[in-house]
């Protein structure tokens, strides 16, 4: 299936005109076969004109490709070569390239789009406004027609770019809360949109109330693995919040787990979030729930026998105590 191309005899020129005019060949398999010489090429030869010229190159097959196969191809080139990307810089040209595919009307086209745009996330960083990425993605996630593949690719996407811009995609949050809160929506996709969440803005997931967004859910009892992705947020948001009462009552929420529920995932969850909170600053700024945090852990080291509930209480426990007496716990 591989091309027999030996990119280690050949110029760099003499190797892109070869695998360029292979490009442009009617089957598919030499076109692909061209791609994987082409990454090679990449990889051995990375100077920054080279790596610039072939990865247009490759947009531009991602752009024209109508069997989605090339395209997937493309995206194994662009992954592989991922350490590569912040040496191109016609970027411009590049993400036009790519986000054209984006108006397909081929549901698999904008999916393998979507998880290129992941790939290529360093590119990006504060161009998905001008990109138009925030409303694509929007329309995607709300709508009824869009489907789960393409659905999963864009909270892919929207999380890897979140993670180089925080911004990207900050004014989504009110309508991704909403999604969570819809009961038709899949649980795979509110985990996702939950661990998205994780990597906006700060200041964003304040205005929007994600904390008592985050409350509303909980009390219907949601899935244990969509508390403990809420766990996580929540502990992000606690670490966060510049507001001592929000902070606070975010804290007594995280207890609650440890006190009330009775799912082991969930609890070690939630004292793995208060061992990751020991270690900042946050506990420190609220000393008075030191003794409360010592007897929530207490009385749930009485009741369980799971080893991993016990390690993690213990842990909590020996971090505490370093900032507070034991004569504050009820014998």
């Amino acid at each position: 299936f591989f091309a027999s191309y030996d990119v280690t005899e050949m110029t760099d020129s003499a190797s892109l005109k070869a695998l360029e005019k292979a490009l442009r060949r009617p089957h598919l398999e030499d076109c692909c076969s061209a791609i994987v010489s082409l990454t090679n090429l990449l990889l051995t030869t990375p100077t920054p004109v080279l790596v610039n010229n072939v990865l247009l190159r490759l947009a531009e097959v991602f752009r024209m490709d109508e069997t989605n196969h090339v395209r997937v191809w493309v995206l194994w080139a662009c992954n592989a070569s991922r350490d590569l990307l912040p040496v191109v810089h016609s970027r411009a040209e590049f993400l036009r390239r790519v986000v054209h595919v984006l108006g397909s009307n081929d549901d698999l086209a904008r999916a393998l789009t979507w998880r290129l745009l992941a790939s290529i996330a360093v590119l990006i960083g504060d161009q998905s406004l001008d990109l138009g990425l925030q409303i694509r993605a929007s329309k995607a996630l709300m709508s009824s027609e869009t489907t789960e593949v393409e659905r999963h690719a864009v909270l892919y996407a929207m999380t890897e770019i979140s993670k180089v811009d925080p911004q990207a995609f900050a004014l989504l949050v009110p309508n991704c809360l909403e999604k969570i809160k819809d009961i038709s929506t899949d649980d795979a996709v509110k985990l996702n949109l939950l661990k998205w969440l994780k990597h906006c803005d700060t200041r964003e997931l304040a205005s929007s109330s994600t904390f008592s967004s985050l409350v509303h859910f909980m009390a219907s009892y949601p899935t244990t693995k969509f508390t403990c992705q809420a766990i996580h947020l929540l502990t992000h948001l606690t670490t966060h919040c510049t507001s001592p009462p929000t902070r606070l009552q975010m804290l007594q929420g995280l207890l609650h787990f440890v006190e009330r529920d009775s799912r082991v995932l969930v609890i070690a969850a939630a004292l793995r979030s208060l061992v990751c909170l020991t270690r900042t600053h946050v506990l420190h700024m609220a000393p008075e729930l030191w003794p409360v945090i010592v007897q929530a852990v207490v009385s749930r080291l009485v009741d369980t026998t799971n080893v991993t509930v016990q390690f993690l209480g213990l842990h909590v426990l020996h971090q505490s105590m370093a900032s507070i007496g034991i004569a504050h716990v009820d014998p």
